[in-house]
């Protein structure tokens, strides 16, 4: 313990403790085989009571003991139901022992929930009395907030009188982590947005701004503040929309439609329609995303189209208040699309003006921090935030020197920082393709290049619906997971990688006819599965190891029939 000085033992002391110890646990064992006989014996009665007691006194974790007495208790109500309020009171005295011994048990704590939720005439105010005595004693023990959110849905405490308690705790301590999340959960609570579910409103938002930073200006250091500063950036959310729709013509009897959204939808069809010269389609959407069944920003689906149905044929999409509409004229145009991610940079690019005055201010404030803190990594690491938020183009060479010198300042995380400076690489690459490409004719190209970016992975891929050539070679990529999204790609470039195997299914992608894999590791025919079902015309593989296994050129050319490898 902190404080003590350590005071070494005798071969005498050490042998009594030894003594003591061994004691202790044989009146353990006693006492647990007295509670398993009884239990073998359904024998659930006040003397199992009395012993699980003794055992739980000195162990208050032993969470299988806790489930013996509940059940004891719920037969001792059966036969007297009279005596309710005198176990129960017995229990929750106990339970208020046992978390002297260990204020922070999940086992105590789920006990005395399931005491209180059946007990007859619960004494709420105590209970809350009792959470604000743990709380001053351990301010961030998560145990006693997590009950104490419990304990104020039956108490009738007020959002607001809560959301002053979580004032009161922080203001005594900055750094309590706690307040904080229990703060960020009623907010929503307290100012909720009528047009976003789950949000607050934001004059809440730009309030908590100014509130959060007075924390972290007291004590830049302190990481609990700026996590909450970064929860309220990620509050900042654009409205529910299609970025980038695309229909291709298959054959003249079967179209796929691609969707691409800003935000992840679990099932398209909730808040989208799909028609195909007025007429429904019912369509039955594939999440391309693993795992299949989480909300996903990129869907596709097959559209079916009669014999009956004349051409042109324009698919309507609408998706609540926007309605998109794709012209294939004739049967001679095999695609159509839609591009409105051009139209913003990143997921922050629509700020309100109030929200964008209020964020300059917080930048300029880091700005001022960094001078007094340049090594705080918290300071960096928000203003590489606000500065995407705000205008990722102006501020891109102090937001790569901020992410460099991040990784240096904190060698444990430095991949998460070159993560984070990969994702805003590519985003400039996407943002540019789309502005070039919206600019242009549609007949442009469709080229895309990420190579030599030291990518450990594909991100962002599924805003790139509309790329036909893509190139990431010279990467650090060990599979060739966010392919899937391409639906238009022909040619991939996936040379000097590191790649051990494709990692996804690219089989259902109709135009891809060339691919380059030299100079990676794979090494086994199942390495390639993902590709296998594709109607390839050129396949390269050298400088793989799976070209030295005997026979390998000809086992490929009986799955892919027609291929031609190098």
């Amino acid at each position: 313990m902190h404080g003590r000085v350590k005071v070494k033992t005798t071969e005498e002391q050490a042998e009594a403790k030894e003594k003591e110890r061994l004691q202790k646990l044989e009146k353990f064992k006693k006492l647990l085989d007295a509670i398993h006989a009884k239990v073998d014996a359904k024998e659930l009665d006040i003397e199992l009571l009395e012993l699980t007691q003794h055992v739980l006194s000195g162990n208050p974790d032993y969470y299988t003991l806790w489930n013996i007495r509940r059940e004891t208790m719920d037969v001792l109500l059966e036969t007297k139901p009279e005596d309710i309020k005198q176990l129960f009171g017995h229990e929750l005295h106990f339970l208020e022992s046992c978390l002297q011994v260990n204020p922070k048990s999940y086992s105590v704590f789920l006990q005395r929930r399931w005491v209180m939720t059946r007990h007859p005439n619960p004494d709420w105010k105590q209970e809350l009395s009792l959470c604000n005595t743990f709380l001053q004693h351990d301010e961030r023990n998560f145990h006693c907030w997590d009950y104490r959110r419990f304990v104020v849905k039956h108490a009738g405490v007020s959002v607001g009188e809560e959301f002053e308690f979580t004032n009161s705790k922080i203001k005594a301590n900055f750094s309590n982590y706690s307040a904080w999340h229990y703060r960020s959960k009623l907010l929503p609570e307290l100012y909720p947005d009528p047009t976003s579910k789950g949000r607050p409103t934001e004059d809440a938002l730009l309030q908590e701004y100014q509130y959060v930073q007075n924390a972290f200006f007291t004590d830049p250091s302190d990481q609990s503040a700026w996590f909450y500063h970064r929860w309220l950036l990620g509050r900042i959310g654009v409205s529910h929309h299609i970025t980038c729709a695309h229909v291709y013509a298959v054959s003249d009897s079967k179209l796929v439609l691609s969707l691409c959204t800003s935000q992840p939808v679990k099932n398209p069809n909730q808040w989208l329609s799909v028609s195909v010269n007025k007429q429904a389609s019912a369509c039955s959407w594939d999440n391309l995303s693993m795992p299949a069944e989480w909300p996903a920003l990129f869907w596709v689906t097959s559209l079916h189209v009669s014999e009956s149905t004349t051409w042109p044929l324009h698919i309507d999409i609408q998706a609540d208040d926007q309605k998109l509409v794709l012209l294939l004229a004739d049967t001679g145009c095999r695609e159509a699309w839609s591009l409105e991610a051009a139209k913003a940079f990143g997921k922050f690019a629509r700020l309100t003006a109030a929200t964008a005055a209020v964020l300059q201010e917080e930048l300029a404030s880091c700005q001022q921090l960094v001078e007094l803190e340049p090594d705080n990594k918290w300071v960096l690491l928000t203003l590489v935030f606000l500065m995407q938020c705000l205008d990722s183009e102006g501020h891109h060479s102090v937001i790569i020197s901020c992410l460099d010198k991040l990784k240096s300042i904190d060698p444990y995380r430095q991949g998460y920082f070159h993560e984070l400076k990969s994702h805003f690489l590519i985003q400039e690459q996407i943002h540019s393709f789309h502005q070039q490409f919206a600019a242009s004719d549609k007949s442009g190209e469709r080229k895309f290049s990420l190579s030599n970016m030291c990518l450990g992975r594909l991100l962002d891929t599924h805003q790139l619906i509309l790329v036909t050539e893509l190139d990431v070679s010279h990467n650090q990529l060990t599979d060739l997971r966010g392919c899937q999204y391409l639906q238009c790609l022909e040619c991939l470039n996936a040379d000097d990688n590191r790649l051990e195997k494709i990692g996804c299914s690219l089989d259902h992608l109709p135009r891809l006819t060339w691919m380059s894999l030299r100079n990676n590791r794979l090494m086994t025919l199942p390495s390639l599965d993902g590709i296998l079902g594709l109607q390839l015309q050129a396949l390269f593989l050298q400088g793989n190891a799976l070209l030295l296994i005997h026979n390998m050129k000809s086992k490929l050319n009986e799955v892919l029939h027609g291929v031609r490898f190098e």
